[in-house]
């Protein structure tokens, strides 16, 4: 008589996702952290959104606080790759070899739409602002650096073509450009008196590109 199989037989443990589980909590404090700000968000909050426990957090990040510094640190290398990835498709796609202003009018278009998809980005921004830029400073040599000087970069390529910009510093203009459609995006839900909409409206959001656009493009011609 053959003899049956244990049915009680324990089941493998399975094997931990290192990859996936510390993509999670990364995710996971973003939406957190976007939310709160880095005191209004307690590593409880994350671990119960993530569903680990506190030495995951530790084994992948070491603190609460480098936490939040590998939060905003993503965001900033997820803009820098968003932008060059974009920039690379769209100059492939036109099949045309282009200017230095060209290249600034379509990467302040690229950011804009950034910006339009990412609002824990915006959300991120405000709050290290208001909690004294440390993090913003903590990550300036990886993250925001290339970014700024990219297109600094842009603005100097153009006045090396014969922009005349007068007085107008170039990383001051870019300083202006970024802030103006942050401020916008950061208080979209305080600005539907003055557009009569929804400012975060697909329409909406096209014409406030477009006004941006045509701005840059006013002073890169003037």
């Amino acid at each position: 008589m053959k003899t049956k199989k244990n049915q009680n037989t324990e089941k493998k443990p399975q094997k931990r996702d290192a990859q996936k589980t510390r993509a999670k909590i990364l995710s996971c404090a973003t939406e957190c952290f976007s939310g709160s700000g880095y005191e209004g968000t307690s590593l409880k909050d994350i671990l119960d959104k993530a569903k680990v426990n506190k030495r995951m957090v530790y084994h992948y990040y070491g603190s609460k606080e480098s936490l939040y510094r590998s939060v905003h640190l993503h965001q900033w290398k997820m803009l820098n790759e968003w932008l060059t990835q974009r920039l690379l498709k769209t100059q492939l796609e036109s099949n045309t070899v282009w200017t230095a202003k060209t290249l600034l009018l379509k990467s302040t278009e690229i950011f804009h739409d950034f910006c339009a998809s990412h609002q824990e980005f915006i959300r991120l921004l405000l709050w290290d602002g208001l909690e004294g830029g440390a993090v913003s400073r903590s990550i300036w040599e990886e993250g925001r650096a290339p970014l700024y000087e990219q297109i600094v970069s842009l603005v100097k390529g153009v006045q090396s073509k014969g922009l005349k910009l007068g007085e107008i510093q170039a990383d001051h203009l870019v300083v202006s450009f970024l802030g103006s459609m942050l401020f916008y995006f950061a208080y979209a839900n305080s600005l539907s008196d003055i557009f009569g909409n929804d400012p975060l409206d697909k329409n909406i959001l096209e014409t406030r590109k477009d006004q941006i656009l045509k701005q840059l493009n006013k002073i890169l011609t003037s």
